[in-house]
């Protein structure tokens, strides 16, 4: 039976799908009559593949009409997934019913003519593939939004205190956004709008829309019309295919490329193979190009819960219209809009489209050894422009970058240049926290063993030019050219909201017990500080791949935050991963010493660190309390010395040392001060007295100042619950702490520390 067949039967009726029996096609037709005008009611999704032009890139030789009618069957069923999803979804102003369709489209768009350009040597697995991904995406998309909406109720604005995790976690997400939160409260017509925007991101960031367990769930729904396609359908294939349709410019990150076979042969209806890298390569491009509206950026929500909002329905009606017209080479997005929003929302939108699009054409170059389409050369947003008769211009505040880049660099944000090398401490401690949660997967789930002990050094001295250096290495997990283009030059970029990280972390967290990473990272500007010390400085890097063999051994070399670097490669790969960054300092901090630094801000190390500044060097063996008098001069610094003691039965995440003498709280080994104080806490500035409290994990306070000096958070309460267990078992130790003279210290700067230790 041919296509054409295929199109005719699927004309006369309704479709229900094939069943294949002895080599021969059946196909389920209901036996309603046509409309009155004689045209039955063909599902748009079913009707778009059927008709899709995907099939006839596929060689004559290769035989689609088995793929085909079971690739079909499939959408159907996922047509029933959607109709049942989209019901539940009845309140979500956000639902584009036919973005599905767009997606589609799209992906035919890249593939081009193949009457014109020629077929593009597809098998019938690959046109399968192609064909139904921009459905399965939308049906586990709509799954996903209705499981989680009926735990969260997104438009509700009241709390109680019986609310579940999912709801606290998209309560803590959108208290990120208080501007939105409080025109919620001022015009409560915009609450349900951009409370389920926020709904939608908060999805987004938790890899919801890719996760593992609900794909194997949805194909397990499809059932009998899904089992045909065998290994085509295979969870991993299609969770990685779903997962790579939203990382943007990211697809193109050659760690997640590898996780994909470039060529994999697979059991289906006859012979086939697979080549997964292009179509993900493909179908991220074609996703960037179809005008998801929840994906259009945030400019779009500023502008509701105002006097002149953006008209959802419009919006929607906008977005259906527009096309990509002109040039093949040189498509344009064409669309009319309503609000003055829609237009700066889908230029930027286009903006990251052509992103994606360089991102996959370099790829596609470098990295994909079979056949890639002709791709166009940029995309435009120049006929993206107002509707007639609507408004005739509009402006918008802007930021002077160049002032915003040195207020975010300099003593108004910081306010100390000594907090660069905490910066540069976190950051190792980050990647040496990644490559051990790596290591230790790859060790649990491979049967070669893997060991990692990790190592972060700081050297100060002058180089053969005589200019001053800091320099800081660590063994961790390095960075690749994605990284380097990513999160470390990107400020605001935290390297455990990307989608690389979440799609790892979900493998981690299906083992028994989870590989735990808890990142220390809170606002992903810290990087800017080091241009406190310096003006210029290189980056040496050694990514760790999946695999934990190193990759390519990159050089960085950065003269300013306004500076577009060079990524050169020194070696094809390297013999350690890690990342050495070496800062240049400028003259003004020649009397300025790392070790002094580091020996103020560093209480416990969590892994093994040293500090060298010509003949003076600073030891902090992994989880052992730094020894330290606190200078009478220095005002914020760790103080501990004296005898000490203990607690062995401490929670994880959890250190707690009783000292004679000084006393500090950590988050992450490095001092703070608590914000708010009360309880045990002491008036001092110190924090605490007689004790040093390591908080990492899941007991680190989630609420810091930027300059990660203070905690913003309460943490009188958890400090209680903790010292409390602690104070009994020191006084059932046989210890020399405590001591009357020690408490009555204590009794002076925090009376409730010195009533949990009771009459000595």
């Amino acid at each position: 039976m041919g296509d054409a067949e295929i199109r005719n039967i699927v004309d006369g009726g309704t479709f229900h799908g094939p069943v294949i029996q002895g080599g021969t096609v059946h196909f389920h037709l209901d036996g309603r009559p046509p409309h009155a005008g004689g045209t039955p009611e063909i599902d748009p999704w079913t009707a778009a593949a059927t008709a899709s032009a995907i099939w006839d890139h596929v060689p004559a030789a290769r035989e689609t009409t088995i793929v085909r009618a079971h690739t079909l069957a499939v959408v159907g069923a996922l047509a029933a997934v959607r109709d049942r999803a989209e019901a539940a979804l009845g309140d979500d102003p956000w639902q584009d019913p036919v973005m599905a369709v767009r997606f589609a489209e799209r992906v035919e768009w890249l593939l081009g003519e193949p009457e014109a350009d020629g077929p593009f040597e597809l098998y019938p697995a690959e046109a399968a593939l192609l064909v139904l991904l921009p459905f399965i995406y939308r049906a586990n998309q709509l799954l996903a939004t209705a499981q989680f909406a009926a735990a969260v109720t997104p438009a509700r604005l009241e709390s109680t205190a019986e609310e579940g995790p999912e709801r606290l976690s998209f309560e803590a997400y959108a208290a990120d956004y208080g501007m939105l939160r409080d025109r919620t409260q001022l015009r409560p017509e915009s609450a349900a709008p951009i409370r389920w925007w926020l709904f939608h991101r908060w999805l987004l960031r938790r890899g919801a829309l890719a996760d593992p367990a609900d794909v194997a769930r949805l194909l397990d729904t499809m059932g009998e019309q899904a089992r045909p396609l065998g290994e085509i359908l295979d969870t991993s294939r299609i969770t990685h295919l779903l997962h790579g349709i939203r990382r943007g410019p990211d697809v193109a990150n050659a760690e997640f490329l590898e996780q994909l076979p470039a060529d994999d042969r697979v059991r289906g209806p006859g012979h086939q193979r697979v080549r997964d890298r292009r179509l993900v390569l493909l179908l991220a491009l074609a996703f960037s190009t179809c005008l998801d509206v929840t994906a259009l950026p945030d400019v779009v929500v500023e502008h509701l819960g105002i006097p002149h909002p953006v008209d959802l329905g419009q919006l929607r009606e906008t977005v259906e219209r527009a096309a990509w017209g002109g040039d093949p080479a040189l498509p344009v997005l064409r669309a009319d809009c309503h609000h003055e929003a829609v237009i700066e929302g889908l230029r930027a939108y286009t903006t990251r489209a052509d992103e994606v699009l360089h991102a996959v054409a370099r790829a596609g170059r470098e990295r994909i050894t079979c056949a890639m389409p002709a791709l166009p050369a940029r995309l435009s947003a120049d006929q993206v422009r107002p509707a007639a008769g609507v408004f005739d211009g509009w402006a918008g505040f802007r930021m002077d970058e160049r002032r915003v880049r040195e207020l975010l660099m300099g003593v108004q944000l910081y306010k100390d240049r000594d907090l660069a090398v905490r910066e540069l401490y976190q950051n190792a401690l980050d990647a040496c926290r990644y490559r051990r949660a790596r290591t230790e997967y790859l060790h649990r789930t491979e049967p070669a063993s893997y060991h990692y002990e990790g190592r972060i050094t700081f050297e100060q001295g002058f180089d053969r030019d005589g200019r001053g250096y800091v320099e800081c290495r660590d063994n961790g997990i390095g960075m690749g050219e994605a990284e380097l283009r990513g999160v470390f030059s990107q400020a605001g970029a935290r390297f455990a909201e990307q989608a690389e990280f979440r799609l790892e972390r979900a493998a981690w967290e299906r083992l028994d017990p989870p590989v735990e990473l808890f990142p220390n990272s809170r606002f992903g500007i810290g990087v800017l500080s080091y241009f406190m010390l310096t003006d210029e400085l290189t980056v040496t890097t050694c990514r760790m791949g999946p695999t934990g063999s190193p990759g390519p051994v990159l050089d960085v070399s950065i003269h300013g935050p306004g500076h577009l670097f060079r990524i050169v490669e020194r070696a094809p790969k390297g013999e350690e991963c890690g990342t050495t960054v070496r800062l240049h300092l400028r003259e003004s901090a020649a009397s300025w010493s790392c070790v002094d630094v580091l020996e103020r801000l560093l209480g416990v190390a969590e892994f093994d660190t040293a500090a060298v500044h010509g003949d003076r060097r600073a030891d902090w063996p992994t989880g052992v309390v730094q020894v330290r008098k606190q200078p009478e001069r220095e005002r914020f610094g760790f103080d501990a010395h004296g005898v000490r003691a203990a607690w062995a039965d401490a929670p994880k995440g959890v250190q707690v040392t009783w000292t004679e003498h000084g006393g500090a709280l950590l988050v992450d080994g490095l001092v703070v001060q608590p914000n708010v104080r009360g309880g045990v806490l002491s008036t001092e500035d110190a924090g605490l007295s007689g004790v040093v409290v390591n908080l990492t994990g899941p007991y680190a306070p989630a609420q810091l100042s930027a300059d990660r000096i203070q905690v913003l958070d309460d943490v009188s309460s958890t400090l209680l619950d903790l010292l409390s267990p602690a104070a009994e078992a020191l006084a059932a130790a046989d210890q020399p702490l405590p001591n009357y003279a020690w408490v009555c210290r204590l009794t002076g700067t925090s009376p409730q520390l010195a009533d949990l230790l009771g009459p000595v």
